[in-house]
């Protein structure tokens, strides 16, 4: 096994680079269940109802050609219990080339938020304005992508989340209580005996507005615009903003 570790370091956030490659492996080896691996995988502890995935890591490599990277991480406040949850990056791919991109929220060994991103890329732009980057630019993309998907300027209150739409999109304030209840009904196997209505939507934003809890906006990928809070409530996050 061959490994190479980047650390980088930045005030309140950690973000590691891990590129792996395992070399050796017959295809009958790659076949068989390593089962020495996989005790000592350490597993990530689903919360109810998160749509989760173990925490990755160089031990959870099951094929020759697999790269992993963990793109970044940063420590925050999300559900306003005081304890800062741990926001992660990570990609998997054949190579640094094409990465799935995942985003994930954990807390006390718990996934509690997780959504797949855009895939990294040589390749940027669209239609005529569509290029492939250079290996130099395609590093700088790896680089500085926690950098800007975990930016500062993200993370607000949900008072100033309003303020900043009502300067901005202020029609999207109204579709709050609309984005909660189609989220809240995505999430309808985990809510047993909830009211699913609009009305109740209204009832779980009021609380996440009065709960002292951080909201995050970003961006899933292209144009598209997301904005996720805790609901203390319901103990989940959800969707308070879907915008292309």
């Amino acid at each position: 096994m061959i490994e190479y570790t980047r650390r980088l370091v930045f005030t309140g956030r950690r973000a590691v680079m891990c590129c792996v490659l395992l070399v050796g492996c017959t295809a009958d080896r790659a076949r068989e269940p390593d089962t020495a691996a996989d005790t000592s995988v350490a597993r990530i502890r689903t919360a109810p109802g998160a749509d989760s995935v173990p925490a990755v890591s160089s031990t959870a490599i099951t094929t020759p050609k697999d790269t992993v990277i963990v793109l970044g991480t940063v420590e925050r406040d999300l559900t306003g219990d005081g304890q800062p949850e741990v926001m992660r990056l990570t990609g998997v791919g054949q190579s640094t080339d094409s990465l799935d991109v995942t985003f994930l929220i954990e807390s006390a060994g718990d996934t509690l938020f997780r959504e797949q991103l855009r895939p990294l890329t040589t390749s940027v732009g669209f239609d005529a304005g569509r290029r492939r980057l250079s290996p130099s630019e395609h590093r700088a993309q790896l680089d500085e992508f926690d950098d800007w998907f975990l930016d500062s300027a993200k993370f607000m209150r949900p008072e100033e989340f309003v303020e900043r739409l009502r300067r901005s999109a202020a029609g999207h304030i109204a579709e709050i209580p609309n984005v909660i209840a189609r989220d809240r009904r995505r999430q309808a196997s985990f809510l047993p005996g909830a009211r699913l209505d609009s009305a109740e939507a209204v009832d779980v934003w009021n609380e996440i507005q009065s709960s002292g809890v951080t909201v995050f906006r970003y961006s899933p990928g292209g144009d598209g615009t997301t904005a996720i809070a805790w609901s203390v409530r319901d103990r989940r996050f959800y969707r308070l903003l879907e915008c292309c």
